[in-house]
């Protein structure tokens, strides 16, 4: 598996909402602050990443997601740990 990386800000509610997934899984993922008081989600190179110039963004590999839920959806698929069934 290729390193998860998040591209968030702690004042982001989707942010946190990513985040707090990533930390209740204990997936591996680095982290990097997008300061959105500064508009760096709106500058290059994030635009580069990124071209709607949203946050979150999970970055896997070579692949790149943004939207908080398309983002869970897509952890809880890869990592089937975090979803726990009921039957």
């Amino acid at each position: 598996m290729s390193q998860l990386s998040l591209y968030w800000n702690l004042g982001s509610q989707p942010g946190r909402s990513v985040k707090t997934l990533i930390d209740i899984g204990k997936i591996p993922c680095t982290l990097n602050s997008v300061d959105i008081f500064q508009r760096e989600q709106r500058k290059k190179p994030y635009l580069d990443l990124y071209p709607a110039g949203k946050i979150p963004v999970l970055k896997d590999g070579d692949f790149v997601l943004g939207e908080s839920g398309a983002i869970m959806i897509y952890l809880c698929e890869r990592y089937p740990h975090l979803i726990k069934y009921h039957g």
